[in-house]
């Protein structure tokens, strides 16, 4: 799902005592990313703002609260769900706003690197896909030999380490035979 939300009456001023609220909702195991165009961002600086909260209510935690007329960077929530609220006070109006909202997969951290070894990511590093580790010749796997991106972002589990194989003594005995 996207779609696209003004502010009353945009792109004239909205009215003064305005409060807006809007709940977007992307699928499950999606995030929410609101984007706004750029000159299409004002509202009365210190006055009048739009709040936009990390889940489905205001009890969610706060991600941003927007006044003034700087064009804000993108929004990205932390699950399938954003609630926003607009809120003017008793004087002084302004155009107003317009953003887009879209669903975008959740995906884990891709920047994983496992020394002296090799991550394999075969469908990519967003939610359900598996990632595996292998280790370099004479190294041996600490850990688990696969990881999931979960719907919240981050691996299930820890990312194992590739640690030096020690010789045993039945190797060294080898060696000393041949």
């Amino acid at each position: 799902p996207e779609g696209t939300v003004t502010s009353p009456n945009y792109p004239s001023n909205y009215p003064n005592r305005a409060t807006c609220e809007w709940t977007i909702t992307v699928p499950e195991g999606y995030m929410v990313l609101l984007t706004f165009q750029i000159d299409r961002f004002q509202l009365e600086d210190g006055y009048d703002y739009l709040t936009i909260y990390d889940g489905g209510s205001s009890s969610a935690p706060r991600l941003q609260r927007l006044t003034g007329n700087a064009i804000p960077d993108p929004v990205i929530s932390t699950s399938n769900q954003m609630f926003v609220r607009f809120t003017s006070d008793e004087s002084d109006t302004a155009p107003g706003f317009q953003f887009s909202y879209t669903a975008t997969d959740i995906c884990c951290d891709h920047t994983i690197v496992v020394l002296n070894g090799t991550v394999t990511a075969t469908d990519g590093y967003c939610s359900g896909n598996d990632i595996q580790f292998s280790c370099d010749p004479g190294y041996e796997l600490a850990g688990r030999p696969s990881a999931t991106c979960q719907n919240n972002g981050s691996w299930d589990g820890e990312i194992p380490t590739c640690q030096r194989e020690i010789a045993t003594f039945n190797t060294f005995a080898k060696m000393l035979i041949f």
